[in-house]
This record gives C-alpha cells, structure tokens and sequence, in this order.
C-alpha cells in the first residue's frame, strides 16, 4: 500500500467509523501501519485544531470572548523542561487514558460488568445469561457508550480554565480540541489496544508542548545594553520558592517571580487589571540598571515595561471595560462624625479615593472606587478578614457603606 493510498485508507476509515463506531479490533495491523495511522491522523488533525485556534483568537480579539488562563497551556511558563514532560506528556496519557478509553473494550468495563450483575440479582435478567445479555446490549448500543465517554473527556477539560464557572456558555467552543482528539484516540483505542492510544496521546501532547516551551523559552532568555542602561532577563520557574524584588531610582531587580507580579509592579495596576493571558503565569528573573539616577522609579519601570514587550513580542495595551464596582460613601453621618471625632490627632487619615485604592489592591474579587478626596478616614484595614465582615464592621462602627454602580476601568490587555 503507498503512502497517498494509505493516507486516504486511514482517514476514509476514520470517519466511517465515527458514523457507525463498533468494538471491533484490527487484528491484522502490523505495527508500521498502526504507526504510520497514528501519524496520519495526527496530521489530519493539525488543520482542524488550527483553525480552531484562529476562531479563539478572533473571538477574543473582538472581545466577544475573554478565555483566560488556560492551566495546562501555562505549563510551559511555570515548569523546567522535565516536570513540563512530566505533567504534560508522560502522566495524563496514562491517567485520562484508563479513565476514558480503557472502559470502550466491554472486556474492561469493570463498572458496567459490575452494574450488570447487581441488576441481574433483581430477576429482570436471568443470572446465569447476564453477561451474555449485557455484551450483546453493549454491542448494540456501542456508539452511544463511545460518544458519551468522549463528551465527558472533553467536559473534563473545561477545568482547564481558570475562570471555568464564567465560561459554561463556550463549552464547545473552548474544549472542542478535545472533544476532536477524543475520537481519534477512542478510535485508535478500538481498532488496535489502549498503549497504542496512550502513545497517541503522549505525541500529541508532546508537540503541542514542546514548540511553545523552546519558543518561550528563548524569549524569556534575552537582554539588552545601551549607554544609558542595561536589562537582562532569564527564564525562571516556579519550583523554585524564593522570590525577591527591588525597586530603585537606579535599578529593578526581580528574583523568580511571576510576571503577572512584575506587570503588577511595573505598571502600577493591581494584577486583576490584567486581563488573563497565560504568558502572566510566566516566572522570570530580571536585572535592569539604569546608569543615570533618576528623580524617581517611574522611568526605571517604564523602560523594563518596554523591553518585556519587545522580548515576549507583546504590546501592553490599555483597554476600557464596563464592570460593576463598589462606591465608598458615608451613610450614616452622624455615626461618621462621631467616629471621626474619637480619632487622635496623631492618627494617619486618608482620604476615601485614597482608602478605595487601597481596597482595591487588597480585595481581587471587588473594585473599589470614590471620587470623596474631601471626607478622611483612618486607614484601619485588616485584609486577612473577609471583605463581607469588613463591609458590616465599617458599617456598624465608622456609618460607612458601599453601593455598587456600573463604570468603565481601565485594563491592560496583554497582545
């Protein structure tokens, strides 16, 4: 068989199967052509996955979707090259693989067997015919088991997402990678056995790995020297525990740190102002000098901002979003005043725009906003308690309390 010939065969075989699946093994396949299926059908899967990944950009693009951090595509920016092979290539093919394809030989269904019998103890089914009943049931009713176990992995993998319970509506949209590879793999599964599936799995995942790794992996490796400064940044990863930074008028200096916390710092935004993009989860080390000392670290960050953008080939772009924020105001002006009046005169005040910055920086689940630079409060903000008991104590003590409104913030979109 040449190769054009079998190509076509592999794939018109393919999708004959998924219109009729049947549990029927391929006996005869040696294994060069069981290798050379699994390779075809990868590459047939290349420009569908592809043009998956062209509709997420453009949805996202026109922000009609925001997908967020995806855990398992972050990988890459957080882990050395071996647990990345690890945790991406070596443990889920085996994992997912037994949970999801090893139950399509009725043979190891233990749990429909197991089902099976105890129905049979009801009388229903004849108990010393159950087994054969059940088999000629699951040979029945094969392509319903099939498409149901590779629903379910695609569902699964929903999880993947960070911001997962906002994005049920995008269900198929966001797994349907895997709800596609699904098939191949249970075909593959059918057709020859489960290892044969698992090595499947492990390629594919490996080379939608391990081009992105090497990609990142030498953008995040970069430096630059001019007569005015120098910045020279490394990859970091997350295994390691220290972390560290310095901000200066002539230097910014961070040791293993995510770069989400380096945009927080650079940028002046609390991190839940970036909008979520797996490159965030990123762990770099930094060292930038500048040569000239400056009147304050505002420059400094602002040419570090500008060489991450040019070593990631990003732009850090403003963007204006509606969301529902929270208005401090005084409720209860006479329970303000009198909490007021207690204060000692030694005691630091700010005022409520100040208080709300504050808040805001503290509380990633909220946005805190005022627009009061007039009426002061002492700054007495515990953040290790919730912001619910926060809001009743500011209530009952200080007759504080805060509305919500809707207001266009100002976000960075990491592009």
């Amino acid at each position: 068989m040449n190769e054009n010939h079998q190509r076509t065969s592999t794939i018109k075989n393919f999708l004959n199967f998924l219109k009729h699946p049947k549990d029927e093994k391929d006996t005869d396949a040696t294994f060069g052509f069981k290798l050379k299926t699994l390779v075809i059908l990868f590459l047939f899967s290349l420009p569908i996955i592809s043009a998956w990944g062209y509709l997420l950009v453009t949805l996202q693009k026109f922000n009609w979707l925001d997908a967020g951090t995806n855990v398992n595509a972050s990988l890459i920016y957080k882990y050395s090259f071996f647990k990345l092979m690890l945790l991406g290539v070596v443990l889920p093919p085996i994992w997912e693989e037994l949970a999801f394809r090893l139950p399509l030989r009725y043979k190891y269904n233990y749990l429909m067997q197991l089902l099976a019998y105890l129905i049979s103890l009801t009388g229903f089914v004849q108990i010393e015919n159950w087994n054969e009943t059940v088999q000629k049931y699951w040979q029945k009713h094969f392509a319903k088991f099939f498409y149901l176990l590779a629903i379910a992995f695609g569902f699964v993998h929903m999880y993947n997402f960070v911001d997962h319970k906002q994005l049920w509506a995008w269900i198929i949209v966001l797994v349907f990678p895997q709800l596609f590879i699904a098939t191949i793999l249970g075909y593959i599964r059918v057709r020859f056995s489960l290892p044969w599936s698992m090595t499947y799995h492990a390629f594919h995942n490996f080379m939608f790995l391990i081009f992105p790794f090497l990609s990142f992996y030498s953008m995040a490796n970069y430096q630059f020297k001019n007569k005015d400064y120098s910045f020279k940044m490394e990859n970091g990863i997350e295994d390691k525990v220290y972390t560290a930074s310095e901000v200066t008028l002539t230097r910014v200096e961070f040791s293993n740190y995510k770069l989400a916390d380096v945009l927080e710092i650079v940028l002046g935004k609390p991190s839940k102002y970036l909008l979520r993009n797996n490159i965030n989860e990123a762990y770099v080390n930094i060292n930038f000098i500048n040569n000239h000392k400056q009147t304050s670290t505002k420059p400094n960050r602002a040419i570090v901002s500008e060489q991450l953008q040019k070593a990631f080939k990003v732009k850090f772009k403003k963007q204006l979003i509606k969301k529902e924020v929270l208005e401090l105001y005084i409720a209860d002006s006479l329970k303000y005043k009198k909490a007021i009046s207690a204060l000692s005169s030694k005691e630091s005040c700010y005022s409520f725009k100040q208080v709300s910055r504050h808040l805001d920086s503290q509380y990633s689940n909220h946005y805190f906003v005022s627009n009061d630079s007039i009426h002061l409060f002492t700054l007495e903000i515990n953040t290790q308690i919730a912001f619910e008991e926060l809001k009743t104590n500011w209530k009952n003590q200080y007759g504080l309390e805060f509305r919500k409104e809707q207001r266009e913030l100002e976000f960075i979109d990491v592009k």
